[in-house]
């Protein structure tokens, strides 16, 4: 919390004091290495034998600090380790293998229902479905994510008969502690899905009120059709990629067509509507849409978080309205604050994206609380460092990024203009030649920002000139010109682009990023601010 103290150092004893074993360092060398700013590790051999003296002090320091908050930890929050659970992918058995969407759709929804416990804990869907057809020790599963339980279980579907079959495993040794087996039709599934969270509930000495029992059943509708090809969407939706959402929208759409009262299904409309305006189609277009879906939702059932969450979004593009765009994602996170996905949303997208890093971080570490595998809440998190200016946590954020998912790619390389603005020109421009592989070459605006102060200013052009035409073409964002060109210093093109960008409907995002520290001085970059209904200091 202290300014004085070093963001290396703080990264360090951030990834020291990590909950989970895997997200610490391997070895003491590691931990030493880290605490070393980064340009003392550049120089390898000629670190003074004084600093090293130093820092064996130091870590020896914050191995006692470690072990005082690790005691503190367990003594002051023993229940919420306890009450605890991931459910793991359902398997599918049967012989008809196109039923894995059904398997996939019943693992969200116990997994969503179990999320409205006080007092559970649960798991995200992503880090769980690491494990998914992976025959792997309770406990190493219960370290990994954090949780004293598992769900596990299988989906049998014949006809339109189902029967569900789980157990609970506690995670400390991989004892059974319940298990039964459910079955019903097709159209009775969510009773299934009420009394298996009963039965959870009851197996971990919890309580599910009427309010929470209310709020499971947000959403849902009497139509097993319009249910099932609800399912299908989710399970196309969580793909991420073009053609996965667009057939999300497909079959949200036609689930519409058998219960148009569907609140579920017209969440799932405006929350794929929100993916896509961020890459894969027209901003104005897209948000537009997400916002009539959501409101739709909401007018049916102000229960769903997703609608709120779509919601959120579509205020804050179309409309600039920052406080009703808060209100909402607040409203997405009293919903479903065991969603990952609204956590790294609202912190990282959202707040980390209009200055506020220090709250978005607060945000985006329970979504990593949450989603310990996931490696989108991981990459979130190094851009709230970057947002921050805390770049050698940055790069100490990145690697974990990569132990999660090595071709990971989105937007820009932080790690690489972190070390550009650590004046690690050499690094920086590695990590970007990286990150085009990743980027099926794609022209990156923090490579031709990093070019050009490297020196190579023709090359840095082109890059530019190439941001411009997939812009100008539909295929690449107009606020990426505008931050290529505010990292240059050119003022009068940063500002046309931003225009560009606001005239789109682009999330007003970006421009508190270090890129545009040039540009600070400039009125234009207030009256642009104003614009767009933002801060001009965050």
């Amino acid at each position: 919390l202290r300014d004085t103290v070093p963001s290396h150092v703080e990264g360090a004893l951030i990834k020291a004091l990590a909950r989970a074993p895997a997200d610490r360092f391997a070895t003491a060398a590691e931990f030493i290495e880290a605490l070393h700013p980064a340009a003392t590790r550049e120089a390898g051999s000629r670190r003074r034998p004084f600093l090293r003296a130093g820092v064996l002090v130091v870590v020896a320091a914050i191995a006692a600090l470690g072990a005082v908050a690790l005691v503190m930890r367990r003594a002051a929050r023993p229940e919420n380790v306890r009450q605890s659970v991931a459910v793991l992918p359902l398997a599918n058995v049967g012989a008809d293998a196109d039923d894995a969407y059904f398997a996939e759709g019943m693992t969200d929804e116990l997994t969503n229902a179990l999320g409205m416990v006080p007092g559970l804990r649960v798991a995200a869907r992503t880090s769980a479905f690491r494990y998914k057809q992976r025959n792997t020790d309770a406990r190493e599963v219960g370290a990994a994510l954090g949780v004293a339980h598992l769900l596990e279980g299988s989906v049998r579907r014949a006809g339109p008969r189902v029967r569900v079959s789980l157990q609970l495993v506690g995670a400390a040794d991989g004892l059974t502690r319940w298990s039964q087996s459910f079955e019903s039709t097709s159209g009775d599934v969510f009773a299934v899905q009420d009394s298996i969270t009963r039965a959870v509930v009851l197996a971990l000495n919890l309580t599910l009120g009427r309010a929470e029992l209310s709020s499971q059943r947000a959403g849902r509708t009497a139509d097993p059709e319009a249910h099932d090809l609800y399912l299908r969407g989710l399970y196309a939706f969580h793909l991420l990629t073009p053609e996965g959402l667009h057939r999300a929208l497909d079959y949200a759409r036609q689930a519409l067509t058998h219960d148009s009262a569907y609140a579920g299904a017209h969440a799932l409309v405006a929350l794929t509507y929100v993916f896509l305006a961020d890459a894969y189609m027209a901003p104005r277009e897209a948000y537009t849409q997400a916002k009539v879906a959501a409101a739709r939702a909401i007018a049916l059932d102000s229960r769903v978080a997703d609608a709120h969450l779509a919601h959120a979004y579509a205020l804050w593009a179309l409309d600039w309205d920052l406080r009703g765009a808060e209100r909402e994602f607040e409203t997405a996170i009293a919903l479903a604050p065991n969603s990952a996905l609204v956590r790294w949303l609202y912190g990282g997208a959202y707040l980390c994206a209009i200055g506020r890093w220090r709250d978005g971080l607060i945000h985006v570490d329970k979504a990593v609380e949450l989603d310990p595998l996931g490696a989108l809440p991981s990459w979130e998190r190094e851009y709230c460092l970057y947002a921050g200016r805390r770049y050698d946590s940055v790069i100490a954020q990145n690697r974990r990024t990569r132990e999660l998912d090595p071709n990971l790619f989105y937007q820009d390389s932080w790690v690489g203009a972190a070390y550009r603005e650590l004046g690690m020109l050499k690094q920086a421009l590695a990590e970007y030649d990286r990150a085009q592989v990743l980027a099926a070459g794609r022209p990156l605006y923090g490579r031709a920002i990093t070019l050009d102060r490297a020196g190579q200013r023709e090359e840095a052009r082109r890059v530019i000139g190439a941001l411009e035409v997939e812009s100008q073409s539909g295929r690449g964002a107009a606020w990426y010109v505008a931050a290529a060109y505010a990292g240059l210093g050119d003022g009068d093109r940063t500002f046309a682009w931003l225009d560009r960008s606001a005239d789109a409907r682009e999330t007003p995002a970006a421009v508190y990023l270090p890129e545009y520290d040039a540009l600070r001085t400039d009125p234009r970059l207030a009256q642009w601010l104003r614009r767009v209904g933002l801060p001009s200091q965050p």
